[in-house]
């Protein structure tokens, strides 16, 4: 197990032999985001991508909950901000774009492993991975209508393109609490698991991804992301690029190679 520093104790990240697991660490704010803990989220984030090692990155929280959204406390100063209205929505927009829409593009798979509370923009992190796994005692809320805010961080897009529009509209009008059960029903998460079994479950399912073919999978993952808003036609034509490509690769001959020497000992 190797650890990286990430310039600040709210954030630990520690690799596994082929998995990265961030860890959100300020259990005592339930993992609330702030202005240490954001930023080595980012920054690590685009450290892991370009890690060679690395195969699939897991986010987790410490303590009992994923991650509350944005700390409370700091909207409640009453901290004059300098910057004019434009300036504020460059660098909300520069923040959310190295946040979730690096995460979403990430070329690496991502899991959220949710124990607890996933809130506001921390719903937003875990909307922003490929995969959720939550234990039973994980809950969902946008929470921004409690706050006064629109919300951020790409929920209302990724919301939607997961449970529509009549349903997300509900969850972000009301923010009501959507229970673990419930949130697998509605295809947010992937799976439940015991608060016991949890890590194990995900390391699990991380580990059979990160023995896949690398290229195959950031492939699939590019693809997928693309047809949300591509046509069919468009769709295919990615698809023919990509597939004639990896047939002429080493990546695919090696892992035809595995395959049939697989069913050959499971044959003898």
């Amino acid at each position: 197990m190797t650890k990286l520093n990430t310039g600040t104790g709210q954030l630990l990240c520690e690799i596994r032999e082929k998995i990265a697991l961030v860890t959100l660490n300020r259990p005592e704010k339930r993992n609330a985001l702030g202005d240490k803990i954001t930023p080595a989220l980012r920054n690590i984030l685009a450290i892991l991508e370009d890690n060679q090692t690395v195969k699939v990155i897991v986010i987790t929280g410490s303590g009992r909950a994923f991650c509350a959204g944005g700390d409370i406390h700091d909207m409640s100063s009453d901290t004059k901000i300098e910057l004019s209205m434009d300036d504020q929505i460059n660098e909300l927009t520069k923040k959310q774009n190295e946040l979730t829409l690096r995460l979403f593009n990430l070329k690496k798979p991502t899991i959220a492993m949710i124990s607890g509370p996933a809130a506001g923009a921390g719903f937003c992190i875990a909307l922003a991975c490929d995969l959720r796994i939550a234990s039973d005692n994980a809950f969902f809320s946008t929470s921004y209508r409690n706050v006064g805010l629109p919300g951020d961080y790409g929920g209302t897009w990724l919301l939607t393109k997961l449970i529509g529009p009549t349903l997300a509209k509900m969850f972000y009008f009301s923010s009501e609490k959507i229970a673990a059960q419930k949130a697998l029903d509605l295809g947010i998460i992937t799976n439940i698991t015991s608060e016991a079994e949890l890590e194990n479950s995900t390391f699990m399912l991380a580990r059979m991804i990160a023995d896949a073919p690398p290229t195959a999978i950031h492939n699939m993952k590019k693809n997928i992301n693309h047809s949300m808003h591509s046509s069919l036609e468009e769709t295919l034509k990615i698809e023919a690029i990509d597939t004639i490509q990896a047939i002429n690769s080493e990546e695919h001959k090696h892992a035809v190679r595995e395959f049939v020497n697989l069913r050959k000992r499971k044959k003898g």
